[in-house]
């Protein structure tokens, strides 16, 4: 390697690498403080749209859970409510039978018919009632749909049947719903020919009350097995976007480590050039110019400049390092006195 006095090209690489080094830290703490990799696009530009993508299929893969778990709730209240009045319509098929009994009497029919209307008044009520979030479910005939994926589209989505009680009979509505809650022989067993009349009707209401529940509980499964699919494959997004973006704690804290110890090396390699380059500048206006004159070669003259200043550093280090000894020797010293 040439010799060189105005150029100090060791001092400006170990600017250079000093400064790269300061940046390196100043990154890394970035990362550790904020517990994620890409604090900028400049940090990893890739990396960053990848995760903005990532970031986007979870939370509308969590917005997509919460709908479905409403919908969930839309159709168990539902059901819960024909429950009730498939169990009242079911009595009221007893009371029913019970009144195509020829031992009764018509003040016996009138005292089950007094149960029946208690029934019927019950099923009326329920299906007026029973709301969603303000929604009518068992009247009106309006069916509810619900966003049940991230991507926004028309598959993503699942519908729950309209369900329409208050209609008539024939139309999917109950025979035992009256739109008057008061009133009465809305099923009447007052006789014999009307009982039989009344069960059939009863039996008519429960083979609807059961297509109606058995259509809801496959929606609800159809519900819980998005669930499922989604909080899979949500943890899968999670995962792959914490790979990319969340900080690496040990990983970074080593590289913090060797940062520090290369920014802390940095100035000594910057000093002992400072220093070689000041013995240098002094040998060039000495020891050079008086060999010089006295006709000592060119490259003579260089080799002894470069030697000079080699021991001039040395003799600079060894004696700070003997001040820092004596410093640390009457430090001793004085915290033993005390």
């Amino acid at each position: 390697m040439a010799l060189t006095i105005n150029t100090n090209l060791a001092s400006l690489a170990g600017q250079s690498q000093l400064n790269k080094t300061q940046q390196a830290t100043k990154q890394v703490l970035a990362q550790l403080a904020s517990g994620s990799q890409l604090n900028s696009a400049a940090d990893n530009a890739a990396n960053l749209a990848i995760s903005q993508q990532l970031q986007a299929q979870i939370n509308g893969s969590n917005q997509a859970i919460n709908n479905t778990n409403d919908g969930v709730s839309l159709v168990q209240t539902a059901e819960s409510a024909l429950s009730q009045i498939q169990s009242n319509t079911q009595q009221i098929q007893e009371l029913a039978i019970q009144a195509g009994n020829g031992a009764l009497n018509a003040s016996n029919r009138k005292a089950l018919q007094q149960q029946v209307d208690q029934l019927t008044q019950s099923n009326s009520q329920i299906v007026q009632s029973t709301q969603f979030n303000g929604t009518p479910l068992l009247t009106g005939g309006n069916a509810s749909t619900f966003q049940v994926g991230p991507n926004g589209t028309s598959s993503n989505q699942i519908t729950v049947p309209s369900i329409n009680l208050s209609a008539a009979p024939g139309a999917g509505g109950l025979n035992s719903y009256n739109a008057n809650l008061a009133a009465t022989n809305t099923i009447d067993i007052t006789t014999q020919a009307n009982a039989l009349n009344a069960q059939q009707s009863a039996q008519s209401d429960l083979q609807t009350i059961g297509s109606q529940r058995a259509t809801l509980g496959a929606v609800n499964s159809s519900f819980e097995a998005v669930v499922n699919n989604l909080q899979t494959s949500n943890i899968a997004n999670q995962a792959a976007n914490s790979r990319i973006s969340d900080t690496d704690f040990a990983a970074a804290t080593a590289n913090l480590t060797a940062q520090q110890i290369l920014g802390r090396s940095a100035p000594s390699e910057e000093l002992k050039n400072q220093l070689r380059r000041a013995s240098t500048h002094w040998l060039r206006h000495t020891a050079a110019s008086h060999q010089l004159e006295a006709g000592v070669p060119l490259l003579l003259v260089s080799q002894n400049l470069r030697h000079a200043s080699i021991q001039t550093t040395r003799r600079y280090l060894h004696s700070e390092e003997d001040a820092r000894h004596q410093a640390s020797q009457l430090h001793k010293l004085r915290r033993r006195d005390k």
